[in-house]
């Protein structure tokens, strides 16, 4: 499944055919932009995640995380390419843990279920080498749980990898990217999020209707698969870099590089690990109904909240999809 840029999608509600019809619909109750989940209270203030534990895993990556320093004796106290990030997040409070990658090119380093369980959010950093099909499982779990999980990845310039975690999680990246990230569907995540640089990343090439996407490059941006630097026929051109979805009781977020996190503050690392580290206001279930004629049930865009629900202050789209010789007469509720 493609996500269209918001840009496609006003185009397609400005052309409604009698068989489908789109409407943007604000779930009224009462609460103000201000206090959406990701820009409520004050973003990087000293201590506010006070009491809270960030499990940083850096144990499958190729050094990215890491770099320069190598293994044996990688020491965060040490200057590091991710130092920036996790000091960030300890003058926010957090009690921060960073996993080191192995001494030697494998999978030495273990990720359980029960080390997972230990942390309120998850960062996984960068990913070079795979997981083991226990190690998927005890993260598909521990989101299910409640626990919830920001999934960093890079550029995946060999062609035909990918980022196993995140495609567990609904979302296949490939190839490299580099640009701007500047287009943005109205989200928590993306509340007053300006243009960014993307250095080197990759590419969101497809996901499941589960996962939504609220970040595109530039339209002059394109994803790299085959490394030559060109942009080839079926090489997806402004793709998306940027989703979230909602794992049973937990909450996922995939950002497809890892540079753009790092001048901090700034409003896209603070959303991000706001909507993640807090508690989601109220959430609220939407039901749709069709009163006479013919056709599907309308269609919702994928929830924000456990339970299929949708948190206080979402905007949510609704299709219907009358049958054929039917229209749609009008919107009530």
């Amino acid at each position: 499944m493609e996500a269209d840029r918001p840009e496609a999608e006003s185009k397609q509600k400005s052309m409604m055919s009698p068989m489908t019809i789109r409407l943007i619909v604000l779930l009224i109750v009462g609460v103000l932009a201000s206090a959406l989940p990701g820009v409520s209270g004050a973003p990087g203030a000293a201590g506010q995640f006070e009491g809270m534990s960030v499990l940083i895993d850096a144990s499958k990556g190729g050094g990215i995380w890491w770099a320069p320093q190598a293994p044996p004796g990688l020491d965060p106290e040490r200057p590091h390419q991710g130092s920036l990030l996790a000091d960030y997040l300890r003058s926010l409070g957090f009690e921060v843990t960073e996993l080191p990658r192995t001494a030697t090119f494998g999978n030495e380093v273990t990720i359980s279920l029960a080390q997972l369980r230990e942390h309120d959010l998850v960062i996984r950093a960068p990913e070079f080498f795979e997981y083991t099909a226990a190690e998927l499982a005890a993260y598909d779990v521990y989101a299910a749980e409640g626990g919830n999980l920001f999934i960093v990845a890079d550029h995946l310039s060999q062609r035909g990898r990918t980022d196993d975690l995140a495609e567990h999680f609904g979302v296949t990246l490939a190839g490299v990217t580099d640009g701007v990230l500047d287009t943005f569907a109205p989200s928590p995540l993306t509340e007053g999020v300006g243009p960014l640089a993307w250095r080197v990343g990759s590419g969101i090439v497809s996901h499941t209707e589960s996962v939504t996407i609220v970040g595109w490059l530039s339209e002059q941006s394109f994803v790299d698969l085959d490394g030559d630097d060109l942009l080839d026929p079926g090489e997806p051109t402004a793709p998306p870099v940027l989703a979230y979805g909602i794992h049973g009781q937990g909450r996922v977020v995939v950002l497809a590089e890892m540079n753009s996190l790092q001048g901090v503050p700034q409003p896209l690392t603070d959303n991000i690990i706001n909507w993640l580290a807090r508690p989601p206001l109220a959430c609220y279930a939407l039901t749709t109904t069709v009163d006479g004629g013919l056709g599907a049930a309308p269609t919702l865009s994928p929830p924000n909240c456990p339970g299929g629900k949708y948190e206080e202050g979402s905007v949510v789209e609704v299709e219907a999809d009358p049958a054929a010789g039917w229209v749609v007469l009008h919107w009530a509720g």
